[in-house]
């Protein structure tokens, strides 16, 4: 299906039932990707476990899409919808994240619980409180989970779409050079190539993303997020989006920093006369990090105890290049940081919800 990242609208209040519980559930990848890459055996071991208890009931039902794999315990009526949809999605998340996916590709995975205790086990193996609803564990089996049971579709769907992009991130936005390791598990993959910020940029950005007559309309103003941003600015809170540039996986984000970060991707994407910024913001990045890797994939071993080794040494590297590389791709040569963010937050709140 086509999608339109700068076209919709919606209407949508603050106090829409998702809205509430994002600061809390969008912080998932983040968290399991540091966790995993740094102490990763143990969290490995609680989610496998959790997997191999409640594989045989969620294997009941499958359903198979060109890129998706949905699993379910609750039969068709809940497992279609959710695969429809994710199929619509990755095409917006191959064009948002710069994807060219000509090649076949293995497909990716999807459990859609029908009961409440089966989900639980698996999210509280990872350390999830029992109000999350869904979330993407880059462990193996690595899948997004999402709990469908008295739920309504339409209020899972931003935490889908999110978590969603969560996934084709760490399946495909791996920074390129030689294996650093068997590919097993994060820590043995080649690293990340988003930093923490346009990750969950990005994601926040499909939260928004709505059905209309069948199609995935993409590049809607996130409400909440806009909402929480436009009171950031107007009443004077101390927040810098330079720092949001430069955060790091496993340093605090807050409900603020989500609002930053998506409002950094919406201007990036729909600003008028900077509709290209995005798409080469991310194209350049790429670029530069691949430049940054064999270097340090040479001086950092891995394996055994110290599979988190690479990570930990790439971390820095990544968010100190997001900031670099957003300096020469978006401010340009003669502008500071300063005037920049001054400009953005006036964008920021002429936008219209």
């Amino acid at each position: 299906m086509i999608t339109n990242r700068r076209a919709g609208v919606c209407n949508m209040s603050a106090s829409s039932p998702y809205s509430g519980r994002l600061a809390e559930l969008a912080v998932s990848f983040a968290l399991i990707l540091f966790l995993v890459s740094c102490a990763g055996p143990s969290w490995d071991g609680r989610y496998r476990e959790a997997m191999d208890r409640v594989i045989p009931d969620m294997q009941r039902c499958s359903l198979r899409t060109p890129r998706y794999v949905a699993y379910s315990d609750a039969g068709q009526t809940r497992v279609v919808p959710v695969a429809d949809l994710m199929e619509q999605a990755a095409d917006a998340y191959d064009r948002l994240l710069g994807i060219d996916t000509s090649e076949e590709e293995k497909k990716s995975t999807i459990y859609v619980y029908g009961t409440w205790k089966r989900f639980a086990l698996v999210a509280e193996s990872l350390g999830f409180p029992p109000s999350v609803r869904a979330f993407y564990s880059p462990v193996a089996p690595a899948a997004v989970h999402v709990l469908l049971d008295e739920t309504t579709f339409d209020n899972i769907t931003p935490l889908l779409l999110h978590e969603g992009l969560h996934q084709r991130a760490d399946l495909h936005c791996r920074v390129s050079g030689a294996r650093t390791g068997n590919n097993s598990s994060p820590a043995e993959r080649n690293p990340i190539g988003l930093p923490l910020w346009l990750n969950e940029g990005l994601a926040t950005y499909m939260e928004s993303a709505r059905l209309v007559n069948g199609r995935l309309v993409t590049g809607i103003p996130n409400l909440p997020r806009l909402r929480e941003l436009q009171n950031m600015i107007r009443n004077n809170y101390r927040f810098s989006a330079t720092g949001v540039l430069s955060r790091s996986y496993g340093e605090p984000f807050s409900s603020g920093d989500y609002a930053v970060a998506w409002g950094i991707v919406y201007d990036l994407a729909h600003a008028a006369g900077r509709d290209t910024f995005l798409d080469k913001y991310i194209a350049t990045l790429k670029t530069d990090l691949s430049a940054a890797l064999p270097e340090l994939s040479a001086n950092t071993p891995i394996g055994g105890s110290n599979n988190g080794g690479l990570f930990e040494a790439w971390n820095p590297v990544l968010a100190e290049q997001s900031l670099k590389t957003f300096q020469k791709v978006v401010t340009g040569d003669g502008r500071s940081m300063f005037d920049w963010e001054r400009d953005w937050r006036r964008r920021m709140l002429d936008v219209v919800p």
